[in-house]
């Protein structure tokens, strides 16, 4: 079992849906540009957000345990998004160039390439579904500072419900 299938009953509670993702994707996602897409979509909160706003909004994961979560709280909600299961190196494929006003690929998702070729690869066609005037949103953290800085742990995610608590091991270079 991978990493998010055994934390997705959870992930809502560790990784809430952040109002300020929103508010960025509405400032920068041109007005007009109906048509939204969700890189690594997870359990759907913020395109489900988007959708609630009056976007279009296509959105995708690779893992299905996810999406089905996405699914059960669409089917609770009066939005509609269309869901799909997918390749983050795949989008070129799975959509139609100059589809989308904006593509987000937030909460991490880029680091899950596994080299410098990947992540251009994604880059590419990204820009293939973009629209003349769309934007790519992107998220990540800075692993060269937790790196550079040794840092063992980020800041503990907890509530009444969870505590989460992240933490690295750094291995020697030599």
């Amino acid at each position: 079992m991978d990493f998010y299938s055994s934390v997705n009953q959870f992930y809502d509670l560790i990784f809430p849906l952040n109002f300020a993702q929103v508010g960025f994707v509405k400032r920068y996602v041109p007005r007009g540009a109906q048509c939204v897409l969700d890189v690594g979509c997870a359990t759907g909160s913020l395109a489900l957000e988007l959708a609630s706003n009056g976007c279009c909004v296509h959105a995708f994961d690779l893992n299905k345990h996810m999406l089905e979560q996405a699914r059960t709280k669409m089917d609770h909600t009066q939005t509609k998004v269309h869901f799909r299961e997918g390749n983050m190196l795949n989008i070129g494929e799975m959509y139609q160039t100059e589809q989308f006003g904006g593509v987000v690929c937030f909460g991490n998702t880029l680091v899950h390439l596994n080299n410098e070729n990947e992540v251009r690869h994604f880059l590419h066609q990204a820009h293939s579904v973009l629209k003349p005037d769309g934007v790519l949103l992107l998220q990540l953290l800075n692993y060269e500072y937790i790196l550079d800085e040794q840092i063992s742990t980020l800041p503990l995610i907890e509530n009444e419900e969870i505590s989460f608590v992240r933490s690295y091991k750094h291995q020697s270079s030599s």
